[in-house]
């Protein structure tokens, strides 16, 4: 038997038959040299029971201290590390919030209406300020919360260290180009101007009349698809931009991190406007998670870019519509927080863990074509190395099960389910392999399970024969 290379990202192109690769709710892990194979495939992260608010659905979150302020239905909430929530008060009614804070004010703002909220404590005002115009993003940087104004090319500041506080002079345009601004959002100790074409970068000056100022010579001739799709990491964006390929800042230049494959499907969305990122750390990973959630009539999509190995996975969560639940995520109390896209409820995120709140997840992963020059192949074996012997103490995945199943149109139609056995508990000399698969000249293999274990596969290893035709 010989090994056939494993799928390692997803990368479903148009011309199917060409490339059919897939990785759903799994992602691919490089393995140094002396481990037993190069790569693992190893199954998402699932979703512990955080706390559920009264209201919902998520609509932002911020870290302060050691408390988190959300935002879930109408309502504000001060939740700490035991995940006991208290009320703070109601704001209007929308999307997704942008929120920011200086030290000692959170700020949040609803794009929807224009208008914008101050926390302190647990005590929430709106800010009425005559001066304070529509805003539909804010950021902080050196005290000064700074907002979007919203379907104009200017951005205006609060007072210093004063969320409550505004000054009508207090104001900026994008000089370089005369696109509206999309969002406002610090990275690092710039300021980044996204635009509906264009991205500028500001900074602080000190400057008595106006504190910010353009970085002459310095401009991202690219701009911003969505609002929400701004995430940063350690001083690097990530952002759909406006010709619907995925960006992330790099030297203060804009580097494309989607593929060919990423794009086709993008460009075929309805909507795009609306979607929404997040950023989910991982035991050494990075994962920058994007999220389509109309962009198609039966459903949405959600992409996975792991920043740390360069290569892309999709997430589904069942009963959302082919999107992941969580529509934003933040690190809060050593862990990994996460907020539900339909109620209140409140996860964390979870490597070992094997449901979503006691849902199941559907982890599926599609290889690489099988062909030999367009002969006809005969399949005798097919074996999945993987670890075995992980099946539940009790119940469901007591004796775990992963499935097969063949196309034999280059990944077009995929034939019926063959079931084989991970192993119950202990079983770790199982092994997993199917006989006398048939013969085709284009073969793609899809393997899939939902059971409630951890399972890490390895390798695939083939027995095939070239037949004369």
């Amino acid at each position: 038997m010989a090994s056939i290379p494993i799928a390692v990202q997803t990368y479903r192109h148009r011309s199917i038959p060409g490339s059919s690769q897939r990785l759903i709710n799994v992602f691919a892990e490089p393995q140094p040299r002396e481990a037993k194979f190069p790569l693992f495939v190893l199954p998402t992260e699932g979703l512990i029971r955080f706390t559920t608010l009264p209201d919902g659905p998520f609509r932002g979150a911020l870290r302060f201290n050691d408390v988190s302020y959300v935002v879930s239905g109408l309502n504000v909430y001060r939740v700490d590390v035991s995940g006991t929530e208290t009320s703070c008060g109601v704001i209007s009614g929308g999307g997704l919030v942008t929120m920011a804070d200086n030290g000692s004010q959170v700020v949040i703002c609803v794009p929807e209406t224009g208008q914008a909220w101050v926390v302190e404590g647990t005590t929430l005002t709106q800010v009425t300020d005559a001066d304070f115009v529509s805003a539909s993003s804010v950021t902080v940087l050196d005290g000064f919360h700074i907002f979007s104004q919203s379907n104009t090319t200017r951005f205006f500041i609060s007072a210093l260290l004063d969320a409550t506080s505004y000054d009508g002079l207090d104001f900026a345009s994008a000089e370089a180009s005369p696109d509206n601004i999309v969002r406002v959002q610090r990275v690092g100790r710039l300021l980044w101007i996204f635009g509906e074409r264009t991205i500028e970068f500001w900074s602080n000056t000190g400057a008595a009349d106006f504190p910010f100022q353009r970085i002459s010579g310095e401009l991202i001739e690219r701009g911003c698809a969505a609002r929400d799709s701004v995430a940063v990491w350690q001083s690097t964006p990530f952002w759909l931009g406006d010709n619907r390929l995925v960006y992330r800042g790099e030297g203060g230049r804009a580097e494309r991190i989607s593929t060919y494959a990423i794009e086709q499907a993008i460009s075929g969305y309805e909507r795009v406007s609306d979607a929404r990122a997040a950023i989910v750390e991982r035991e050494g990973h990075t994962f920058y998670v994007l999220t389509f959630p109309s962009a198609r009539p039966n459903g949405g999509a959600t992409w996975v870019y792991d920043a740390t190995v360069g290569v892309w996975h999709e997430r589904e969560s069942e009963g959302y519509g082919g999107i992941w639940r969580c529509s934003g995520a933040w690190e809060f109390g050593g862990a990994t927080i996460a907020g539900d896209a339909n109620d209140g409820r409140l996860y964390v995120l979870d490597p070992t863990a094997a449901t979503e709140d006691g849902d199941p997840i559907i982890r599926t992963w599609v290889g690489v074509p099988q062909h030999k020059e367009m002969r006809r192949l005969f399949f005798t074996r097919l074996a999945l190395d993987c670890e075995t012997g992980i099946g539940a103490l009790t119940g469901q995945g007591s004796d775990p099960q992963v499935w097969l199943r063949i196309s034999q149109d280059g990944g077009r139609t995929y034939g019926p389910a063959l079931w084989g056995s991970v192993g119950r508990r202990g079983q770790y000399r199982t092994t997993i392999e199917w006989r006398r698969l048939g013969a085709a000249r284009d073969v793609v293999f899809q393997f899939g399970f939902s059971d409630p274990v951890l399972l890490t596969v390895y390798a695939i290893h083939l027995e095939a024969e070239v037949g004369e035709d």
